[in-house]
């Protein structure tokens, strides 16, 4: 099945994957992951892709500013959580760079928490105008943050789909960041990683119930 993504700031559908707003729509997977460790950076592979169910969808416009208040860029993105068929969430990310001569073209976007989690970070190619030159994990202990690099995403482009494959079963509202002569952040979809207690009680209860078995 074909799947779009239709970025309302251009008033166009970019052909890449998905429709928006489609919830309970099946999609394809990936064909490959490109799997980033914590601390690490690579030159994505134009492999991305996610599957499963539309769970959460948003529009959020930006406005970044440099240290002396004044406008840098102005856009909007659009965000995008599917849940796998394993239960698992799959991250969508593209954002426009609005079509006013006087913006900065936008060179990074990150987004966070991706704290312990396995993740696979790419882009779908043709799906816009900008293509990520790098992926970067930033905390090479945890990895809590995914960016992306851009030569400069000018005003009235996008970028192409921005794809994070995660383990997660949860999410929550973290935040995404723009930076080039300016920066923001705004409120963006991330994975709801579980509190240090969480894990700890669930790996106790996990091991008393092999105990248990080993008993019985």
């Amino acid at each position: 099945m074909e799947r779009k993504l239709i970025t309302n700031s251009l008033s166009q559908k970019l052909t890449a994957g998905i429709a928006l707003g489609l919830g309970g729509i099946m999609f394809t997977p990936a064909a490959k992951a490109v799997i980033i460790a914590p601390g690490q950076s690579l030159v994505p592979a134009g492999t991305g892709g996610f599957s499963g169910t539309l769970v959460d969808s948003a529009t959020t416009p930006f406005i970044g500013k440099d240290i002396l208040n004044n406008v840098a860029f102005t856009g909007i993105l659009q965000s995008q959580v599917f849940q796998e068929a394993g239960g698992t969430l799959d991250f969508v990310y593209q954002f426009s760079d609005d079509n006013n001569p006087n913006n900065d073209a936008i060179e990074r976007f990150a987004v966070d928490d991706f704290s312990n989690l396995v993740t696979d970070a790419d882009y779908i190619p043709g799906s816009g105008t900008a293509i990520p030159e790098l992926v970067t994990r930033q905390n090479a202990t945890t990895g809590d943050v995914i960016g992306f690099q851009f030569a400069g995403v000018a005003p009235g482009t996008s970028t192409d789909i921005l794809t994070i494959r995660t383990d997660a079963t949860a999410f929550q509202t973290g935040s995404a960041s723009f930076q080039d002569g300016g920066n923001v952040s705004i409120p963006a979809p991330v994975p709801a990683v579980p509190e240090p207690a969480t894990i700890g009680l669930l790996a106790l209860s996990l091991s008393g119930l092999g105990l248990r078995r080993n008993r019985a």
